[in-house]
């Protein structure tokens, strides 16, 4: 079901649901990393003895969990990106049609560093 956008175009309701895998990803990747590295990096710290239990504890594991998410979210970053950013064209398949596609595509045409 499509409507009318103020006469110069339409707009599909299945529209507003692209993107949504990438962002489910991300948000997923963003929570496993940002626990577990918050929780792995205080529990080192108070067993290495480098700190006590208090703010300056927690503000350095929350530096480190911050890292570890930015890290670990820009594969994802990219794949999102590029499945939101594509223009789609009313019979022509999207080049990006989902996570595993888009990512097999980068790799194979920027290498790692795409």
């Amino acid at each position: 079901a499509c409507v009318p956008d103020g006469g110069r175009e339409r707009v599909c309701w299945k529209g507003l649901w692209r993107g949504v895998g990438p962002n489910v990803a991300r948000a997923t990747v963003t929570t496993a990393a940002q626990i577990s590295s918050y929780d792995h990096s205080k529990h080192l710290m108070l067993e290495m003895g480098w700190f006590e239990e208090g703010p300056r504890l927690h503000f350095i594991s929350s530096v480190v969990a911050g890292f570890s998410a930015a890290t670990a979210n820009n594969p994802v970053d990219v794949v999102k990106s590029r499945m939101q950013a594509e223009k789609v064209t009313a019979g022509i398949a999207p080049k990006h049609q989902n996570i595993p596609q888009v990512l097999g595509l980068v790799l194979r045409s920027e290498g790692l560093g795409g």
